[in-house]
């Protein structure tokens, strides 16, 4: 019989976990876990945002270089256009929205309309007098690009601001 208890002896002397070891392990592991959790909501939120810019700058560039081109086809069409201040809407591929149909047709803003954009086009003092003729050498293009379908969130404003430089042929 003495055999038996010297064996009981030498099995609870054995090492392993207690129960606080396992507890605190665990409140340590949930710590680490719920920083995680906030770092990847984090992130996703960062993202959606990022995503959002990329789309109004991409909408701001589109219609910054189509009025861009539009002034520097020719001489004629940069002196012909004044200074002006504009305001219309455009879908998510920066097309002009409309409602109405044929001579009814009008811009405005629908379903559709992604983005608000206003363009602003205004003369510089750099001008040139030939000829008793004074012809404005720059102008300045400035279109603030607006996402209207996410007016609560940040980043949603896009500002570019172009010199055109008048074209000499």
């Amino acid at each position: 019989m003495d055999t038996s208890n010297t064996e009981l002896t030498e099995q609870s002397g054995e090492s392993g976990m207690t129960l606080i070891e396992v507890m605190v392990s665990t409140v340590v592991l949930g710590i680490v876990l719920i920083g995680l959790g906030q770092a990847m909501i984090y992130g996703i939120k960062v993202n959606n945002e990022s995503k959002m810019r990329i789309s109004n700058l991409n909408v701001c560039k589109y219609v910054t270089e189509n009025l861009k081109t539009q002034i520097t086809q020719s001489k004629a069409d940069f002196d012909a256009t004044d200074a002006a201040d504009s305001t219309y809407y455009v879908d998510a591929d920066g097309n002009k929205t409309y409602t109405g149909v044929g001579e009814d047709k009008k811009e405005s803003f629908t379903s559709s309309s992604a983005f608000r954009v206003r363009a602003v086009t205004s003369d510089t003092d750099y001008t040139k007098t030939a000829g008793g003729v004074t012809s404005v050498l720059v102008k300045v293009l400035e279109v603030r690009v607006v996402d209207v379908q996410n007016m609560q969130k940040t980043g949603r404003e896009v500002t570019m601001k172009v010199e055109i430089i008048r074209p000499s042929a």
